[in-house]
């Protein structure tokens, strides 16, 4: 992961914690606000938007987000250069 990324999966656990320091934001298909996502993202002054059900299905690597951790939104941005994660991590970069 680079610094800057967003972070796309089905849920985190305690392995992710130490990624979050480089994070720009947080998306998981399941959770809510007391799961390990949204309670870690807190402590890290991450955004994070939880039960993004089809995030894995709709996002694809590389692709632009734009997330809104206060209001649970997570846009699509037209893309720069795409950047896709080794081994198909679900890493998007997010936009300055």
């Amino acid at each position: 992961m680079r610094a800057g990324d967003v972070l796309v999966c089905r849920s985190t656990n305690v392995s992710y914690v130490p990624v979050y320091g480089k994070l720009a934001a947080v998306v998981t298909e399941v959770g809510g606000s007391l799961s390990h996502a949204a309670v870690v993202a807190r402590e890290f002054g991450v955004p994070c938007v939880v039960a993004a059900n089809v995030a894995l299905t709709v996002l694809r690597d590389g692709e632009m987000v734009e997330v809104d951790g206060a209001a649970g939104v997570v846009r699509r941005v037209a893309a720069r250069a795409p950047w896709v994660g080794p081994g198909g991590l679900g890493v998007a970069p997010v936009a300055d």
